[in-house]
């Protein structure tokens, strides 16, 4: 089973990924936390109290045990790069970024993403 989590569905991904034993995990435009999002989109609110579900990626990625690739473009407005590069530096081996430097949020597929993941996906496949 591989887990393929985009944006929102991200965090998503990483806490099922980290409960229970999967082949890989894909992540497109992911985030570090609903929390920090909020943060930096509303930062005038006190978002803290008002977040039932923060999906801690950047805390609960250290706990995936299945390979990862992390998946991003450097003009994605609505998810910074950096969240993508946290994210990577968090997860542990193997692990894999592909940045897309004409890649914004949800295009990611028309430079190339799709190419790359099928391209892992079957590096994992291999025998060493």
């Amino acid at each position: 089973i591989v887990l393929y989590g985009e944006s929102l569905g991200s965090g998503v991904a990483v806490q099922i990924a980290a409960m229970r034993p999967v082949g890989a995990l894909v992540l497109d435009s992911p985030y570090t936390s609903m929390l920090a999002m909020a943060r930096r989109n509303y930062p005038f609110l006190p978002v803290g109290p008002l977040l039932a579900d923060r999906y801690e990626s950047d805390r609960v990625i250290a706990g995936v045990t299945a390979p990862v690739l992390v998946l991003h473009g450097v003009l994605d407005t609505v998810v910074p790069v950096a969240m993508g590069r946290a994210l990577y530096a968090a997860a542990n081996e193997p692990k894999k970024l592909a940045i897309f430097p004409a890649g914004s949020h949800s295009d990611l597929d028309l430079h190339g993403a799709i190419d790359v993941m099928r391209a892992w996906l079957a590096a994992l496949r291999r025998p060493e």
